[in-house]
């Protein structure tokens, strides 16, 4: 899991360690204002289970444009601070999603020769990698989309088609993190833009549960 910087810090200055994955990720627009990716992640050895291993979920705060939904069996996601980045290689395209003001890191080798979409709008990046997920098959999203997400096996974790939370932390951080360790249902990540509050919980003792809060 991707340590992320603790309170006080600008998001649009926060860097840090980036969390690449590769996978078969399946990619669509949730709604005009959210993006949902969700990814069955490369084994040690390159193989798949055909369950969701990874979601992640980004609001924007000005309308998406035309709906989209691509699939692609050899992506590269990379999450670092406040830039998401998912390359779709057999798709030829790059989706590349910023924080408020956030400036545009340099890219990789291999988003050369694809076309890059950016939107600069972004409001908060969430990651949940955890136990209930997993009992999901990307197939069944392929089909359903969100609501095979919130329908998950003992599911009671963040609603991913609901709007940002409406409650902001006492102590503002603009991103944090829960790690397994503490968590034993899984892990999750939250970054968010300037005006925006990180809140990270564990549901019950078990769910991770990471969302951007309104200050």
């Amino acid at each position: 899991m991707k340590p992320l910087p603790d309170g006080g810090l600008d998001p649009y200055e926060m860097v840090g360690e980036t969390f690449t994955v590769g996978g078969e990720v399946l990619l669509w627009s949730e709604s005009e204002n959210q993006v949902l990716v969700a990814v069955d992640e490369d084994g040690p050895d390159g193989a798949r289970d055909g369950k969701v291993d990874h979601v992640f979920s980004v609001r924007v705060s000005q309308p998406l444009g035309d709906s989209f939904r691509f699939r692609d069996s050899s992506a590269v996601i990379r999450e670092q601070g406040p830039q998401l980045t998912i390359v779709l290689p057999s798709q030829g395209q790059v989706f590349r999603f910023l924080l408020g003001g956030a400036r545009n890191l340099a890219s990789s080798p291999d988003e050369d020769e694809l076309t890059v979409r950016t939107f600069r709008s972004g409001v908060g990046i969430q990651r949940y990698s955890d136990s209930a997920l997993h009992q999901i098959d990307l197939e069944v999203i392929a089909e359903r989309g969100a609501s095979a997400l919130s329908e998950g096996a003992e599911k009671s974790l963040t609603d991913f088609t609901q709007p940002v939370d409406s409650g902001g932390s006492s102590s503002c951080q603009s991103s944090c993190s829960i790690s397994v360790n503490s968590c034993p249902g899984g892990s999750c990540s939250v970054s968010c833009t300037s005006g925006y509050c990180a809140k990270c919980d564990c549901i019950i003792q078990t769910f991770p549960d990471c969302r951007c809060g309104y200050k």
